[in-house]
């Protein structure tokens, strides 16, 4: 969500974004909730499980980067996308470990370095 895409200004603003980041939770809250159910066995199966963790970190280090970042609503959504992260790493066990560990290391770089500033 970029600032310049939109041209609502103040509580407008701040409300549409509110919208769309409950909208990413919720949607990442049905991937890890179809995921873990899925039989966890078969080669369909670990891809799906690797492009569905890509995708959550992807959306939880675009949380990190954005200018939103500072907003109650994005660090929400942080936190309940490394929730389904991890909820997913402790069902499928070592699967794909290795790999979680070192996207998980860029993101902690990333949650260290400060807000961009607007």
């Amino acid at each position: 969500i970029r600032k310049r895409d939109w041209t609502d200004q103040g509580s407008t603003l701040k409300a549409r974004i509110n919208g769309k980041l409950a909208v990413c939770q919720a949607a990442g809250w049905v991937l890890v909730k179809s995921l873990l159910s899925l039989n966890s066995e078969g080669k369909t199966s670990k891809m799906l499980l690797r492009g569905t963790l890509a995708v959550l970190l992807d959306a939880a280090d675009a949380c990190i980067l954005s200018s939103w970042r500072k907003l109650k609503t994005c660090e929400q959504l942080f936190s309940s996308l490394l929730n389904g992260v991890a909820q997913v790493a402790v069902a499928r066990g070592g699967q794909v470990l290795r790999v979680l560990l070192l996207r998980l290391k860029s993101l902690v770089l990333s949650v260290c370095t400060p807000a961009p500033s607007a």
